[in-house]
């Protein structure tokens, strides 16, 4: 087997492992071996090629592997618990006025208080600009 076909069968093996660890470190490997197998296949000498190889992986693993790393475990960007009102609609339930009042937003009966300390009549539509512990902070649609 030739040093060119060893490195390609060897990325495709560090491929496979990166399937197990996701990390993305094997994957940079991989791409150095890849790399490193390509200028041997066109004819580089072995040192040339491992230096080109080397210079791969180090560049994939300082700059590439932490782009993978940002872009792949960003987690989703769901609104979850009280974040998941901010900008909801509900229905004033009883008048809201800067101290008081209940709205009914998504199927619940929050306390609730104007925002601009005006008074929001009872049905008005509104929408939620904050929650202050279990009170929500409204608007007038």
């Amino acid at each position: 087997m030739s040093p060119a076909t060893f490195l390609a069968v060897g990325a495709g093996v560090l491929v496979l492992l990166e399937l197990l660890t996701l990390d993305f470190t094997l994957l940079m490997l991989a791409l150095g071996f890849l790399v490193t197998s390509g200028a041997l296949a066109i004819g580089a000498r072995d040192n040339v090629a491992g230096v080109i190889g080397l210079v791969t992986t180090v560049l994939s693993l300082g700059f590439l592997r932490p782009i993978a790393l940002r872009t792949f475990r960003r987690g989703p960007s769901i609104a979850t618990g009280t974040d998941a009102l901010l900008g909801a609609s509900g229905t004033a339930m009883t008048d809201v006025t800067a101290d008081a009042g209940q709205v009914k937003l998504r199927g619940e009966i929050w306390s609730a208080r104007s925002h601009d300390g005006q008074t929001i009549v009872q049905g008005a539509v509104v929408d939620v600009v904050a929650i202050e512990g279990a009170t929500a902070v409204v608007v007038p649609q």
